[in-house]
């Protein structure tokens, strides 16, 4: 049964008095205590929660034990006063995000990121950071890794490059960023200016595994092209070939200048661009892809040796689902997370032998088509009716959460439902940590779906907390079978169809009221 209503723990109790009476037990002592600063991100959000945080509070909550401050949420209270109040109290701070908190001024951002060197992760986006700023961290926080400078007006694209060298003493930087995140900056330049400066980035900081920007790809393009020599940068920085060179030995007989990429991530891969990706970054983990019309696509992703995390859309030009299976079948055992959108299901065993191919996936999304036009073909035929099929089980100890989507109306053929429906059943089987299940516009009943599983000796959706069914043919029979077997479910998401029973229904949110079920039941209108 899912679990009952349960008083809050003694913890979140204690907690909650004392952030309600914060001015009368957070004394000189326990600001000195290092056990305060754990609690110091829970009590900002919940006196903002309940509007009762202001800028007295927010200033006796900053111990100098602190290591963790998230100001976003509470951004209107972040002034001077209290930037300057954290330059003195906090200084071992290691992650700061002041997302949003565009009342400081420049210079106040200088003097605090020069009082915190501790830093490893800064947010600094839609704030006044500038390039004084910029040019602070690279000085005074020598340990920062993560970076984001997101819609920061006060910001040119040209900025960036204060990040890896500093004109005035004429050298790099050598600031170790991992991730920068530099989305949303002005646009006051042609793109090809943008893209000169990202690939200075990349060419100039060779420990940046993910660089969110518009012209990343671009950028990796004209590095691999060879590009150097259009580049128009600012006085007293060095030119694109001169950074190039200082990353590459001078290859023999004037080859090319590539260098290895340490990037990671990387989204907005098509066929114009794959040749250059897969040449300078085979380190990446986690790749977003459009393959469009390439034939290649599948057989260049095999590059990928690390791969962790894939996303692949076929939004410009349909592909079938088999194509994709060359790289599952090389790499699926390494992936965590798989997302396919918009692939036709031409062969209705491509889909068993897609997932059988990831077995230690953790999150599944896949969407997809039939491209078959036949009516005739929808309709099971005396043949069809005898064909049995038992595909292998499917396994995955690690699935957490699933989502499969029909992006049509029409019915599919006979065998595919039948294919599907047992992927579904041996999936819900044998994936014990299974907690979110999204099915949407299958056209197939989930009722016996859900009967076959549920009904099954053994444990099964032991840990499924979230259901969510859209446009698919189940009861509130099976939604009651299920409150009736032991499972974490907390929330249920159905769609309000004609011929839904609306008496039943109202039988079982009773029967949740009744039985104290930490539940809720969402129901989503289909007009």
């Amino acid at each position: 049964m899912p679990r009952k209503r349960s008083p809050p723990s003694l913890e979140k109790l204690c907690l909650e008095i004392v952030a309600e009476n914060l001015e009368h037990v957070w004394d000189k002592d326990l600001m000195d205590n290092h056990l305060a600063q754990s609690f110091v991100p829970w009590l900002i959000h919940n006196r903002w929660w309940n509007k009762s945080l202001d800028a007295a509070v927010l200033d006796t909550l900053l111990v100098p034990h602190l290591l963790t401050l998230k100001l976003s949420s509470c951004r209107e209270l972040v002034q001077e006063a209290l930037l300057q109040t954290i330059a003195v109290r906090c200084k071992k701070l290691t992650l700061l995000d002041l997302f949003g908190c565009n009342k400081v001024p420049a210079g106040r951002l200088v003097e605090l990121v020069k009082a915190l060197p501790c830093l490893t992760q800064l947010d600094l986006s839609r704030t006044k950071c500038n390039v004084r700023v910029l040019s602070a961290l690279t000085s005074s926080c020598r340990r920062l890794r993560e970076l984001a400078i997101n819609g920061c007006s006060s910001l040119s694209p040209t900025s960036l490059l204060y990040l890896a060298y500093d004109p005035v003493v004429g050298s790099f930087t050598g600031l170790g960023l991992q991730k920068l995140l530099a989305e949303g900056l002005k646009h006051d330049m042609k793109a090809q200016k943008h893209i000169w400066v990202v690939a200075f980035v990349l060419l100039a900081m060779p420990t940046l595994r993910f660089l969110d920007h518009d012209f990343l790809t671009e950028a990796v393009c004209l590095i691999y092209h060879q590009q150097f020599d259009v580049a128009q940068l600012p006085p007293r920085f060095p030119s694109l070939r001169e950074v190039a060179q200082g990353r590459v030995a001078t290859p023999t007989n004037g080859g090319p200048l590539r260098p290895t990429l340490a990037l990671q991530y990387m989204d907005n891969i098509n066929e114009s661009n794959l040749l250059e990706v897969c040449s300078l970054c085979p380190n990446l983990v986690r790749v977003v892809m459009d393959p469009g019309d390439s034939h290649m696509w599948a057989r260049w992703s095999l590059s990928w040796h690390s791969l962790s995390h894939l996303t692949v859309t076929c939004n410009r030009k349909l592909q079938d689902l088999r194509e994709l299976l060359t790289v599952t079948e090389n790499l699926g055992a390494h992936l965590l997370y798989l997302c396919i959108h918009c692939f036709t299901l031409k062969d209705p065993f491509s889909f068993h032998t897609l997932m059988s191919h990831c077995g230690n996936i953790h999150e599944f999304k896949a969407s997809f088509i039939f491209p078959g036009e036949e009516e005739s073909d929808m309709q099971p035929s005396d043949e069809a009716m005898e064909w049995e099929v038992n595909p292998p089980p499917l396994q995955f100890l690690q699935l957490s959460k699933f989502f499969l989507e029909y992006l049509e109306e029409k019915p599919l053929p006979f065998q595919h439902v039948i294919v599907l429906r047992k992927c579904l059943v041996s999936m819900m089987k044998h994936s014990p940590l299974l907690q979110e299940l999204y099915l949407i516009r299958l056209p197939f009943s989930m009722d016996d779906v859900f009967q076959e599983v549920l009904r099954s000796p053994g444990r099964t959706l032991r840990h499924l907390s979230m259901l969510t069914l859209h446009d698919v043919q189940v009861s509130m029979d099976t939604v009651d079978l299920l409150l009736s077997l032991e499972n974490d479910i907390c929330y249920i998401c159905l769609e309000e169809s004609p011929d839904f029973d609306r008496e039943k229904y109202k039988e079982v949110c009773e029967r949740i009221r009744r039985e104290g079920f930490d539940l809720e039941i969402e129901l989503m209108s289909a007009w």
